[in-house]
C-alpha cells in the first residue's frame, strides 16, 4: 500500500486536519476509546496513525506497533510516527510520563494516576502506613495489624517490605526526617507488644 496506488489513501488524507510539517495532524473523524483515530480500510478497522504510516512509509514488520512522538493519539502526521515493540512503547511511556511510574510521575502527567491514600480504593491513611513501618519486627503481630487497619495480612507484609505504598516512600522518609527523635513519643502502637505471638 503506497499513497499512489493504493485506493483509500485519498479518503484517508481527507479526514486528515494537515497543519505545518511539524505541527500535529489529528484525525478528525471516529476515534476510538482510547483517542486513536479509527480508519476502515479492506473491510477491517485501523488506527489512522497507523494507515498514516502504511501509506507513506510501506508495510509495519510483524510485531512492531506505531507510537507517536508528540503523545497525541489522534495525530496521523507522519514524521511525528516511529516503529517500535511494545516494550518500546511501555519505556516511552514511563519517560513521558502517562504510566504509573512511581508517585513523581503521578504527580506531573497529564493522566495522573492517583497514588497512596489519594487513590479511591485506598483503606489506610499515610501516617497510618508510616505506623506499621516504623514498628521494630520482633514486637510486630501481622495478624493483630491487620485486624486494627482492616486489611488483609498479606497487605500489611506487602507494607513492611517496602513492596506496598511504594509511591509514599519519599513522603514517608522525609516525615521520619522531620520526626526522627520522636517518632513514638505519642503512639507506642500497643497493637504490637506481645513479642511472643508474632508472626
Amino acid at each position: 500500500m503506497d499513497t499512489v496506488t493504493h485506493p483509500c489513501a485519498e479518503r484517508f488524507w481527507s479526514g486528515v486536519r494537515r497543519g505545518l510539517p511539524n505541527e500535529c495532524w489529528p484525525w478528525a473523524r471516529g476515534c476510538d476509546s482510547w483517542g486513536y483515530g479509527a480508519f476502515h480500510a479492506e473491510g477491517r478497522q485501523i488506527g489512522s496513525h497507523r494507515f498514516a504510516w502504511v501509506l507513506t512509509h510501506g508495510t509495519i514488520p510483524r510485531g512492531l506497533l506505531v507510537l507517536h512522538k508528540c503523545d497525541n493519539p489522534p495525530c496521523c502526521n507522519p514524521t511525528h510516527l516511529f516503529l517500535g515493540t511494545s516494550a518500546d512503547n511501555m519505556s516511552d511511556k514511563c519517560r513521558k510520563g502517562r504510566a504509573a511510574c512511581g508517585y513523581a510521575h503521578s504527580e506531573v502527567t497529564r493522566h495522573s494516576t492517583p497514588r497512596g491514600e489519594q487513590h479511591g480504593n485506598a483503606k489506610l491513611r499515610l501516617d497510618q502506613v508510616e505506623s506499621i513501618r516504623r514498628l521494630p519486627q520482633v514486637d510486630c503481630n501481622i495478624s493483630r495489624l491487620a485486624r486494627v487497619y482492616n486489611v488483609s495480612r498479606a497487605q500489611i507484609k506487602r507494607i513492611r517490605n517496602g513492596s506496598s505504598w511504594k509511591s509514599t516512600d519519599e513522603q514517608i522518609t522525609s516525615s521520619e526526617e522531620a520526626n526522627a527523635n520522636h517518632a513514638f513519643d505519642s503512639d507506642p502502637s500497643p497493637v504490637c507488644t506481645n513479642p511472643s505471638s508474632a508472626d
